[in-house]
């Protein structure tokens, strides 16, 4: 009914907040990484390594610098249900 509709839209949502918070965090550590300079014939590879290590705190560096409020760092830093990352 209407109720199931309402709840149907409403984790449809949360959905695609979800899934464009990941993409935005996957985002920030590639303009993290791309700040250091890679150069010679492995900039591929010393830029992938990074990428595969960079640290939450270098994301939240770069959230905190292209992001307006702290909710919006982070929602998009540590998405996922707020019980769980109140803890």
């Amino acid at each position: 009914g209407l109720l199931g509709a309402a709840r149907r839209r409403l984790i449809g949502r949360q959905a695609v907040a979800l899934r464009t918070a990941a993409a935005y965090a996957g985002w920030l550590v590639r303009q993290a990484v791309a700040a250091r300079p890679f150069v010679g014939p492995d900039a591929v590879t010393q830029w992938r390594g990074a990428v595969e290590r960079a640290s939450a705190a270098e994301v939240r560096e770069v959230a905190q610098t292209l992001l307006p409020s702290e909710g919006m760092v982070e929602a998009f830093v540590e998405p996922g249900p707020p019980a769980a990352r109140a803890q």
